[in-house]
C-alpha cells in the first residue's frame, strides 16, 4: 500500500489505502516494530520528502499522504508508547 500512497487515483488513494491504513493502524492490528518501520520507510525521500523542491507535480499527493500516515503512527504511539523520544 505504502507503493501507491500518493496514487492519482482518488478511489485507490482515499477510499482504499488511506481508509485501509486507517482501520490496520487504529485497531492495532500492526505490531510496534512494523509501525516504527513504517514511520521510517515514510520519512525519507521516497514519501515525506518527494518532489520537495519542485512545482506543479503530483508528488505532492504523497507527501500528503506521508503526513496523514504519520499522524496515524504518532496517535497509535500516544496510546502505547512504543516511540523513543528522540523519534
Amino acid at each position: 500500500m505504502l507503493k501507491h500512497l500518493g496514487s492519482l487515483d482518488s478511489e485507490l488513494r482515499d477510499k482504499l489505502i488511506y481508509r485501509n491504513f486507517c482501520k490496520i493502524i487504529t485497531n492495532n492490528y500492526l505490531s510496534q516494530s512494523h509501525l516504527k518501520q513504517m514511520l521510517a520507510t515514510i520519512l525519507d525521500d521516497k514519501y515525506l520528502f518527494k518532489g520537495i523542491r519542485l512545482k506543479e507535480d503530483d508528488s505532492v499527493f504523497t507527501r500528503s499522504f506521508s503526513t496523514l500516515l504519520i499522524a496515524l503512527i504518532l496517535d497509535a504511539d500516544n496510546r502505547k508508547d512504543f516511540l523513543s523520544q528522540d523519534t
